[in-house]
Formats: structure tokens, sequence, C-alpha cells
């Protein structure tokens, strides 16, 4: 009989042998070498027979598998690292309640155990996992929750842990706060091929009723994994009465990285932050239920489920988290939220909505520091609140991104004190937005003062066609050391404005083929409150005008100013609303205010070239100016304008005198009738424009200069302006114009005799209007054709019986007459 092995059925025949059978393994020569056990409950519940052996010494205390007290021996099974729980009484697919065995097991054994599961497990309350490499695998594993809301799945409390293809169902039941909790400072933790479903916050007892798959702590957490996980169905129950918010919070979402210590008076600050991987997770149905009819308002503020969150409390916590290749189906309000954490890196997501509730808030909110790659949103029919959203001001990169039917795609909405607030390092790539209802990219509650290295290139912002004011880019930047990059952006029925300091445009497109369209209003910054800056346009490159005269416009080291940039920029307007122009009539969205225009450059040091404007339809009184220009020290050359209006220069700002501006190179191609000159301004002083050409006709110069002008130079004018090519109003002293060219007739300057300037070029001529004829400045005076002072006439027109006084005026002229003949040397002295 050496050498062989007692046989037993089951754990309780084992435990109960006879003082026979304890002595027949006993001593040098045992008739049995161990027990053969071939189930723990019956005979076959077990994977297959195991061994036991007599302990030559003390083991420990009996754990219900691998050390077994029976009689006064014990006897041991080494599992090698390795335990099917089902040789510890946990057998799957049963009714009884394991939580205790599964606890005493998952504390109890050697670090760097792994523990396999089959089939489905009850779990009643949390269960701590507290050795060191803990894995738990299994087949068709299942974990039920039959527990209360003071208690979860599990909670990791140990390096190393990791648990592969485990669902856990929480039963409709309401969990505390979560399914697992990688608790502080925890390094290494996995969870892969897990699912999460079935759990819903009903505001039991008074713990939080938040609702999450997965909760991980930022302190200290590192490394963990989380990968190819499905959270689905994870939801709280928000309808009936609010209570207020620090009563009803209502948060629940499929991963959320956070901790109630960072929203206590005193918050934990981190010694060591989190770190970790999300990688092919899909979260669908993670939604606040409310209440029907609820305002956008209220949705909004109690409607908190989102598939991922990060939350650093009232001290920023600090993170470096990837997450890639993720899908998000139903989400209720935001796909990821990042806040007041930074370094999170996403990358390839996948948004899908069909038949919320209520409308999706963001996709992803982004925090400092958060990189997002490779967004696709389909709406199904769905626009989403707001894309994106970020409450801090640096370091945020968003690139490859589509996105259809939004309203608002990027809001730049920064918690800005009144000291230096700052947006930085923020780039912009490769966007396509279809169908946008209300605006693009947005800065938005105030100007950030400083706006360091801002990207935005490749961007196409389509709006809704069903919409009639809609913007692409409202970029309200500040004033102090600001840099701010537009290139190939490209806009389809939207309108434009960036607003602030140093800017540099390279590629701007806007078509307009909406026969409905009223574009929007100016809803941002300080210059909205004064009454002449309350209008509409289709492209704005404005200031903020009241900061304009307290500082420089970009300032990097106290002393250089630089000029704004915009170059390569197309206006095609193919189709726009009759009523564009009535400042009675409101847009789909926002509010039209009373002045209207097409394009406006309202600011000071401003380089504009290479710009293309078409626009077939004359505009209406009293704007009549394709392209408006309200500052000084501007630089505007290479416009070709395919349209019946021309460049507007204004002063309307205070209506103080422009001063600095080069005007050179403006085409105008249409050959139908001029409703305005191609160039006007205002009153201006010290500027220069050159090589002008029209082809327009009509009843209008081609450069028309305000009076009260004074110090310009006009040269190079070709068009066919009526009476004449350039019109100087007013008294415009030390004025230069040469090399104008009319189709029709040479340049000749007009005004009445009251309007000649006091000083002009020599040999300069001007049609006087009041003695209907061209008189020349000789350099001293005012002469005609015969070299004699000019003069109006002074006889009135006689009465049918001549005066004395008429008869003396007509002795006068002729006396006058004289003079000049024998002046003219016609008569003899």
């Amino acid at each position: 009989m050496a050498n062989q092995f007692l046989i037993k059925n089951t754990m309780a025949d084992m435990r109960d042998l006879s003082v026979c059978e304890i002595a027949s393994l006993q001593g040098t020569n045992p008739t049995y070498t161990g027990v053969e056990l071939l189930g723990y409950y019956e005979k076959g519940d077990t994977p297959a027979p195991i061994i036991y052996y007599l302990a030559q010494t003390d083991p420990g205390a009996d754990d219900g598998g691998s050390v077994i007290n029976t009689g006064n021996i014990k006897l041991v099974h080494d599992f090698m690292n390795f335990i099917h729980v089902s040789y510890f009484g946990i057998i799957g697919n049963r009714t009884e309640d394991y939580t205790d065995k599964i606890k005493i097991l998952l504390k109890s054994q050697l670090d760097n155990t792994t523990f396999k599961f089959d089939g489905k497990f009850i779990i009643s309350s949390t269960v701590i996992v507290s050795i060191l490499g803990a894995k738990i695998i299994g087949d068709d594993l299942l974990f039920e929750f039959t527990g209360d809301y003071n208690s979860k799945f599990i909670s990791v409390e140990a390096d190393d842990f990791s648990i592969n293809g485990a669902t856990f169902d929480a039963s409709g039941r309401q969990l505390k706060d979560c399914f697992i909790h990688l608790t502080d400072n925890i390094k290494n933790p996995s969870i892969s091929g897990c699912i999460f479903r079935n759990a819903l916050g009903t505001k039991q007892g008074t713990s939080n009723d938040q609702q999450y798959g997965i909760m991980v702590s930022p302190y200290g957490v590192r490394n963990f994994s989380i990968d190819h996980c499905i959270f689905s169905n994870i939801k709280n129950d928000n309808t009936g009465t609010y209570a207020p918010v620090e009563i009803l919070k209502g948060f629940c979402g499929g991963i959320y990285i956070s901790d109630a210590k960072v929203d206590v008076t005193s918050p934990t600050i981190q010694t060591d932050f989190v770190t970790g991987n999300i990688s092919n997770c899909k979260f669908s149905e993670i939604i606040t239920k409310l209440s029907d009819g609820l305002s956008q308002r209220e949705y909004t503020s109690f409607n908190d489920a989102d598939g991922i969150r990060f939350y650093g409390g009232s001290v920023a916590q600090k993170c470096d988290v990837n997450i890639d290749n993720c899908y998000f189906n139903n989400v209720g309000k935001r796909a990821i939220k990042v806040s007041y954490m930074g370094n999170v890196k996403v990358n390839n997501i996948s948004v899908e909505v069909n038949n919320l509730q209520y409308q999706m808030i963001t996709l992803v909110k982004i925090n400092k520091g958060t990189s997002v790659k490779g967004v696709r949103y389909y709406g199904n029919g769905s626009n989403v609140q707001i894309a994106f959203q970020s409450d801090d001001g640096g370091d945020i990169l968003l690139e490859d991104v589509i996105v259809d039917a939004c309203e608002v795609f990027y809001e730049m909405n920064p918690s800005f004190g009144a000291g230096n607030n700052e947006i930085h390092n923020v780039l912009f790539k490769d966007i396509i937005i279809k169908n946008l209802f209300r605006r693009g990219i947005l800065s938005n509650n105030g100007y950030a003062r400083i706006a360091r290295n801002i990207v935005m290139d490749n961007i196409y912002i389509e709006a809704d066609p069903s919409r009639n004011s809609v913007q692409a880019l409202n970029a309200a930047f500040g004033w102090y050391e600001n840099e701010v990059i537009i290139k190939n952006f490209r806009t389809k029925n939207c309108d434009v404005r960036v607003d602030g300091g140093m800017f540099n445009i390279d590629g701007l497109h806007i078509t307009i083929d909406n026969p409905n369209f009223l574009g929007s209003s100016n809803p941002l910054g300080n210059s909205a409150n004064i009454d002449w800056r309350k209008f509409n346009h289709i492209l704005d490159l404005g200031d903020n005008s009241s900061n304009r005269t307290s500082a420089p416009i970009f300032t990097s080291n106290g002393s250089s100013t630089r000029t704004p940039v915009a170059t390569n920029i197309t206006i095609d307007i193919q189709a726009i609303s009759a009523n564009y122009f009535n400042p009675d009539t409101i847009g789909s969205d926002l509010s039209i205010n009373t002045r209207k225009e097409l394009v406006n450059f309202n600011r000071d040091r401003l380089k504009v070239g290479n710009v293309i404007y078409k626009y077939g339809t004359a505009l209406t009184t009293p704007t009549r100016a394709a392209i408006i220009f309200e500052g000084s020290f501007l630089h505007i050359t290479n416009i070709k304008l395919d349209s019946e209006s021309g460049i507007f220069v204004n002063t309307q700002e205070g209506g103080v005198a422009k001063t600095g501006i080069f005007i050179s190179d403006i085409f105008n191609l249409t050959q139908t009738a001029l409703d305005n000159p191609i160039i006007k301004t205002n009153r201006i002083i010290n500027s220069k424009i050159s090589n002008i050409f029209s082809r327009g006709i009509g009843m209008f110069p081609v450069v028309s200069l305000g009076s009260g002008s004074s110090g310009n130079t006009i040269s190079e004018i070709v068009g066919n302006g009526t009476p004449a090519d350039v019109e100087l109003l007013g008294n415009q002293p030390s004025t230069r114009v040469y090399n104008v060219f009319n189709q029709r007739d040479s340049y000749i300057p007009r005004g009445t005799t009251v309007q000649r300037p006091v000083t002009t070029l020599i040999g300069q001529e001007y049609f006087d209007l009041t003695l209907n004829r061209p008189v020349w400045w000789d350099g001293s005076d005012w002469v005609d054709g015969k070299k004699s002072a000019a003069s109006a006439d002074i006889a009135p027109s006689p009465n049918a019986t001549y005066t004395q006084a008429e008869v003396q005026a007509i002795l006068t002229e002729l006396r006058d007459l004289k003079s000049k003949l024998r002046t003219a040397g016609m008569l003899a002295t």
C-alpha cells in the first residue's frame, strides 16, 4: 500500500478522517503518501483531483484550501501560485454567497498568486485585495452584486494587481462609488477584457450616489492599465425634486480619476502623481436619468455622466495618462472630461449618439497639458452642445478631428482672474466641422491678457444649412505678448472674427452661398459695449478698443512693437440674405445689432495683403464698401475686388484722423457700374495711395480723400471715374497727386472756389465748380489758362431796370478784364 493515496470524495470527508486514517498518513513509512481529493462539495466539482500531504511543520491556520485541519494533523497542498478557486470551496454558478471566502482567499495567499474563477459568483460586500501581484482570471467569469450602497466589488490595496476577462454586473443596484477602486499609491494595476454594467445610483442613504466602473486615485497610482474593457448601462437616477448640488451629486461614468480628498477644505497634496493608460475601451449608455421638460441650464447642471472623468479638485493634481482607441455611444454629458488635472493625451476616439433624452454637452473637456488627436463624432441627427471645451489656458493640442453636428466646436473658457491671465501653446490642426449650428472656435468669458503660440492650421468649418447666423471663429485674445497664427482656414456660410493683439493669418477662405445668411453679432470684448461697435461682419479683424490707448499691441521685451499680418484671404459671396443689412432683422441664434458690413479690419498697425473679394451685388446705403479699415499704420497691398464696391478707410472711432496708411496694388475687376469709389477715406494724414486700377464705370472717382486730409501722396491711378479718377474733398494741404490716367479724360481734381487747397504741387490742375472751368497752381496763386489770377464773377445778374450798384459792378468787371488782358499781352498798356 506504500506510496498510494487515501481517496476522499469531498472536503468534508477529508476533514473527517478517522484515527486509523490519520495514523496511516504518519510515521517514517506511512501507509498512504497523501490524500487524493476528488471534489470540494461533491465528487467532480473541481477541475481535477489534487493531492494533500501531511504537513511536517506548522503551515499556519486552516484557509479552506491550501491548509486543512483534520483531527490532530494538518494537510497541505502547494498550488504553486496558481489557484483555481473551486479548491477553496468557491464554486461558480451556484446560489451560495461566497464573498467571505473570496475575501479570505485574496488576503491569505502568497504574493504573485493567480486566482482562476469559472462561472457566476455573488458578491455582497467589498472584497479587499491586499497581497502583492494578485491576478484574477476566468472563463465566462461573472461577478453579480447583491450588496447595498455601502459596498463595491473590489478595492485594490496592493501593487501589481491584475484582472482579466471578468464581467461585473451591479444588477441595477447602487454601489459605493464604483465597481473597482484603485487606491492610493498602488503600482502597476492592470484591468483588461472586463465588462462593467448595470449600476444605478438611486440616492439611497446619505452616501454619495456616484457610480463609476473604475475609480483611480490621483495619489500615486502609477502605471495603471485599463484595456479592452466595456462600460455599459451605468446610470444615476436624478428624476424628481432636485436637491442642492452638494447633497445630490448624480455623477456617473466609466472611469473616474479622482478622490474625495481633493474636495475637502484642506485638500491632500500629491507627493506622487498618477500615470497610466486607457485603451481599446467602449462606453455606452452612461446616462443621468432626468425628468422631462428641463431647461438647458437645468439639464446641464444636473447631468453629470462622463465616459472618462479626471478631476483634481480645488488644488490641481498632476497626471500622465494616455487614452487610445476608445468608443463612446450615448454618453449623456461628455465622452471625456479633464478638469484640474494636466498632461492627458487622447488618441483616436469615436463618439456616437442616438436618441438621448437631452443634448450631449461636450465631447472632450480639456485641461492644461491635454492633447487630443483623431476624434470622430457621429451625431445621427443630434448635435453636441460644445464639442471641445477648456477651462485652463495652455499646452493644448487638438488634431485630426471630424465633427458632424455641434452648436459650438471649441470654447476656450478660462477661469481667469484680474491678473496676468494667459493662453499659451495651443495647436488646432486638420479639423473638419460640418453642420455647425452656432460657433466654431470661440474664446469666451473675456480676454486672455497674454496669448502665446496659438496656432490654427488646416481647418474647415461648414454651417448647418438650416442656420442663418453661424460664426466659424470668434477668437478674442489679449494685448500683451501675443502670437496667434491662423493658416489654411476655410469656412462655408459662417463669419469670422479675430480680436486682440498680435496675429498672423496666412490663408483664410470664406464662402457664403446661403441666400438666407444673416451673419452673427459681435458678442465679445469690451468694444461690444460701444454703440458704434455693435455690428456683424463676414470677416472682422478687430481689437479690444478699450485697451488701444493704454497698451501696445505686442510687447515682448517692453520696447519692441510688432505688426499683425493678414495675407492670402478670399471672400467669396455667392448668395446672401437681402435682409443682411437690415438692422431690424434677427438671425437664428444671435441678435444682430445696428451696424452691418461685410469685411471690417478694425485695429491699428495691421498688414493686409493678397486679398480676393467677390460679391457681384451692389451694397445698400449707407455701407457701400466691400472692405472697411478703421485704424492707423495700415499696410494694404494686392487687393483684388470683383465687386461694384471698394475700400473705405473710416475714422468713425472718436472722429480721430488716421495716419501712416499705405495702400497699393488695388485692382477692381468688375466692368459694371461702381456704387462707390475704389478707395474712399474720411480724414487721413501722412499716407500714400498708389497703383490703383479700376475697370468699373459710374459716377464715382477711383480714389476719394475726405475733407481735412493732409500730407498724402496719390499716384499711379488708372480708371473710369466720373468726373475724375481722384477726388480731394475740402482743404487738403501738402497733398500730392500725379500719374493719374482716365480712359475718357485726364485727371481733374474738383471742388468749389472755397474748397481749393491752400498749397499743392506747382502745375496742379483743379476744376473750379464755382467758375465752371479749370485753374492751375503757379506756386503762389490759382490762375486760369491765360496765366492770370483766377477770380469769380462779382457782378450780380441785373434786374429789369439797372440800379446804380449794378452798373458800377459791371464797370468793375470790365476794368478787371482790361487788367487781365494787359497782363496777358493782348491789350496795350
